[in-house]
């Protein structure tokens, strides 16, 4: 198990044609299980033996396996079936590197995947989130999702460099 404590779900998903569009409910609640599991790692991107999965969600192996084909058709996932590595195509826009230490966690992921195609996948994906700012002509500014740019030259808040957390800012 994961010592993941939380994974970002966004309040767009039930709105989400994409999500809507999954043929049934329970393919619906079978992504948000992917998302969400405890097997569930910073790269968005783990092992998950088809008898896990369906042990934990209380199904046969056999319907877990055609509920999972419908997410990898859908876009949602991809999958090694040689491996049993998944991985949420989307991860990083909704769970983005929370900073730039966070990044080595992430490759180091990234170098344990076993399936090519899904480590290949990840390590673009982990690119694309960290691509140069589309609207920056600063080449240190770099984009953690579509929302959070920081400057990688930029010093770090008082709070980040003693290790305490910033509280927020009083509102007027």
């Amino acid at each position: 198990m994961s010592n993941r404590l939380f994974t970002m779900v966004p309040g767009t998903i039930w709105s989400d044609q994409k999500f809507k569009n999954l043929p049934t409910d329970l393919d619906r609640y079978l992504f948000i299980y992917i998302l969400t599991s405890g097997h569930q790692n910073l790269a968005g991107t783990y092992g998950l033996p088809d008898g896990y999965a369906a042990t934990d969600l209380g199904w046969t192996v056999e319907e877990y396996q055609q509920r999972r084909e419908h997410l990898v058709v859908a876009g949602f996932i991809k999958f090694d079936s040689t491996t049993s590595e998944v991985m949420v195509v989307d991860w990083f826009q909704w769970n983005p590197a929370s900073g730039l230490r966070v990044t080595p966690g992430i490759r180091r992921v990234v170098s344990n995947i076993k399936s090519t195609h899904v480590r290949a996948a990840l390590e673009q994906a982990l690119n694309d989130a960290q691509a140069p700012h589309p609207q920056s002509d600063d080449p240190t500014a770099v984009t953690f999702n579509r929302f959070h740019t920081r400057h990688m030259l930029e010093a770090p808040s008082e709070a980040a460099r003693s290790g305490r957390r910033a509280l927020p800012k009083p509102r007027p």
